[in-house]
């Protein structure tokens, strides 16, 4: 059962959802919410000898070599069924696009002036090698085939496979 939690902040009222035999997590710890720039979304931590910790590695133990992955790609939903180990190749792939990258372009996908004409290219980053996918002569193009690519690498890790509704 999904029990959801209230966390007050600076901000305002944030709600976490978790399983309802996490909830006591609660008691024994002091949780709150921060807004996270780098990804543009809030994120639950406790602090616990100078060291931060995220409610999701309370939730489920670390493993050696991975990090846990929120399958919807939202760090507020805690559940048990919404988590997965994944290895930071991985974790990025399941990423939102950069919300400071002003060109309002999708992800994995840039522009690029060549002979003179602006094109777009899709590049990929996979085991921290880029990957380049060609230039195309739309953004509709290029998304396509970055959507194709990301699928065919990462599977079900896909930003594009793997959102799932809360609830």
């Amino acid at each position: 059962m999904t029990k959801i939690i209230h966390i007050n902040s600076k901000h305002g009222n944030v709600l976490v959802l978790i399983d309802a035999e996490d909830s006591h997590l609660f008691d024994l710890y002091k949780y709150y919410c921060y807004w996270s720039s780098s990804n543009n979304q809030w994120c639950v931590r406790r602090h616990q000898n100078y060291k931060q910790i995220f409610l999701h590695n309370d939730i489920l133990p670390k493993q050696e070599g991975c990090v846990l992955d929120h399958i919807n790609g939202n760090p507020l939903d805690n559940r048990k069924q919404n988590l997965r180990y994944a290895d930071l190749t991985q974790n990025q792939a399941n990423r939102k696009r950069n919300l400071k990258k002003k060109s309002g372009l999708p992800k994995n996908v840039f522009e690029a002036v060549k002979n003179g004409r602006v094109r777009y290219r899709v590049m990929i980053a996979m085991h921290k090698k880029l990957k380049h996918y060609g230039y195309y002569s739309t953004i509709e193009e290029a998304g396509k085939v970055a959507k194709e690519k990301a699928n065919e690498l990462f599977g079900e890790f896909s930003l594009y496979n793997s959102r799932v509704e809360c609830g």
